[in-house]
């Protein structure tokens, strides 16, 4: 492969601004990651994250601002991570992070290592931005978690759910994770 048949196809699957996998490669990884963790009889997370206060970052200290602030959420996204997981900037200041989990290791293992996952990475969301020598800014993130397959096998019904747990983390006042709940459903999806 030439250096600009890398580079091609570095920029098709990932997003120009914080080089995290784009929407399109992610939805493609997403899918070989429940493919996988089905033959494995696995488990798959999604982590929906959207960003709290984002808004009022590009409103007041303008798009520059914001785009530093997306960067540096990218970095910090990878920093919580795995390298087998990965990382996807799904659009505006909303990121989906899959990852694969093999319950033969033990910090693998049920729910507590979702809710320390989720965890983690609200702690390393709600450290302060800094956006100059002298500006800072707090932030923080609501994160929505669902399960393949305990909350569906299917890509579209695993983000719809981890959509409404993360509705539910603003709801009880943001900057919080949240692991889907199937009683969420029959309030929202009625």
């Amino acid at each position: 492969r030439t250096e600009r048949e890398v580079s091609t196809r570095f920029e098709a699957d990932h997003d120009a601004l914080t080089h995290l996998k784009n929407r399109r490669a992610g939805e493609r990884l997403l899918r070989s990651l429940f493919n996988r963790a089905s033959e494995n009889s696995e488990m798959a997370v999604i982590l929906n994250i959207d960003l709290d206060k984002f808004k009022a970052v590009n409103d007041i200290h303008g798009h520059e601002a914001g785009d530093s602030v997306l960067v540096e959420v990218g970095k910090r996204l990878m920093s919580v991570f795995r390298n087998d997981d990965f990382c996807i900037r799904w659009g505006g200041d909303e990121f989906v992070v899959g990852c694969y989990f093999d319950t033969s290791r033990l910090e693998d293992r049920g729910e507590a290592a979702i809710a320390s996952l989720g965890e983690k990475l609200v702690m390393t969301m709600s450290q302060n931005f800094s956006l100059s020598d002298d500006v800072t800014i707090e932030m923080g993130a609501s994160v929505g978690i669902s399960v393949y397959p305990e909350h569906g096998r299917d890509l579209e019904r695993l983000l719809t759910v981890a959509d409404l747990a993360m509705y539910q983390s603003k709801q009880a006042g943001r900057n919080q994770y949240s692991i889907y709940q199937p009683e969420l459903s029959a309030q929202n999806l009625s």
